[in-house]
Order: structure tokens, then sequence, then C-alpha cells
């Protein structure tokens, strides 16, 4: 008889898992933004949610797709890709939207002043109001190395990164001087990808628990 509970319960756990593999997404997981018509699925879900959402990525603006030989998500202000090739902690990424777009500056042989932050690798210097935004938003992991110094642009101080370019609007208060430039939607409309893929999508259904 013991023999004969096990194989029984060792049956239905199995049966369980498969069941479990089967299952579609959790609809806690989906994301869904009626500002652009879009959503955001696993596993670029909850890298959004955990880095900054909307405020740093803007909102999306395609559903995921493969481009440029990626997993990729594009965003108003960037592309979040998979990388199973790298550590779990770099499984999705930010895009060097920055650098594919050939904005890289030659180095500098050192940075401008005491205060700045220099970049070695890059050969480039962070200070101001740019340092601190880039410190408390995620540093490197968010938005690369810089690729430039500070320059004017429109009139208005800019700086460039591997993943955004950086816009100072000293009329704003001082907790929304930086901005970031709409970099994923000009990338896009410069790529090879139809614009029918921006139109906007119904939003998912919703998978009510059974009672």
């Amino acid at each position: 008889m013991k023999n004969l509970f096990l194989a029984l319960l060792a049956t239905l756990l199995l049966t369980g898992c498969a069941g479990q593999t089967e299952k579609p997404p959790d609809a806690n997981s989906v994301l869904y933004f009626p500002e652009t018509g879009r959503s955001i699925q696993q596993p670029f879900s909850s890298y959004f949610q955990q880095r900054g959402g909307a405020r740093l990525l803007g909102y999306p603006i395609t559903e995921a797709l493969d481009h440029e030989g990626w997993r990729v998500q594009y965003f108003q202000n960037g592309r979040l890709e998979v990388h199973p090739e790298n550590q779990p902690d770099y499984f999705i990424t930010v895009g060097w939207l920055g650098e594919l777009s050939n904005r890289t500056q030659p180095p500098i042989p050192k940075p401008l002043n005491e205060s700045s932050r220099y970049f070695p690798e890059s050969g480039h210097s962070l200070s101001g109001d740019f340092l601190t935004f880039f410190e408390a938003n995620g540093d490197t992991a968010q938005f690369g190395r810089p690729i430039s110094e500070a320059f004017l642009c429109d009139g208005y101080l800019c700086q460039d990164f591997q993943s955004a370019r950086f816009i100072w609007r000293p009329q704003l208060s001082p907790a929304n001087r930086v901005q970031l430039e709409a970099l994923g939607e000009l990338y896009f409309l410069n790529s090879d990808l139809p614009p029918s893929l921006l139109s906007p999508v119904s939003p998912p259904p919703v998978n009510h628990p059974e009672n």
C-alpha cells in the first residue's frame, strides 16, 4: 500500500508540473499602457517595474519583437534587450542606441574639472546635475558610459551616453531639470522596421481566477 500511495503521489506531482508549463502567462505580469496602446510582458515587465518604469524608459511604443539579432522591445526613451549569453543580472539590458546612432565623440585625456567623474573606458567625464541624475537613476547599468562631453544642442546643454541623451532644462524645477531624449522613438524611426509596428493594440485579455 505504501508503494502504491507513493506512486500515486508522484503521478499527481508530475501531472501538476506538466500543467504549469502549459499555463498562460500570469495576467499580473502584463502591463498595458493606454497612452501608447502597448503592453509589456515578461521578461521585460519585471525589469521595467524595477528600473524606473516610464519615468526613465518612457512608455512602450512596440510589442516585443526580434530586431538586429535580439529579442527587444522599444520604448520612447530606449530599447530593452534579452541577452541569454550574459550573467543572470544582465539577462535584460538597455540597448546602446546612443552608440549605435554613431554619437561617440573622441575621448579627452582627463576630466575637465576636479569635481567630475571620469570614465577611462570611454574617455569622457560627468559633472553637475548630469552626474547627480546619472548616479541616482541606475548609473552605467541604465545609461551606459558617457560617450561625449556636454555640448549645446538646440539651445540646451546635452550629453550623450551609450544608451541615452541627457538634456538640461534650467527653466524647470531642480528635480526635473535633467530630461531624457526620446532616443527609442528616434532610433526606431530611422531603422528598417515598418511604422505599422507603432499602431496601438487592444489590451490583453485578463484571466479571472476560477471560483
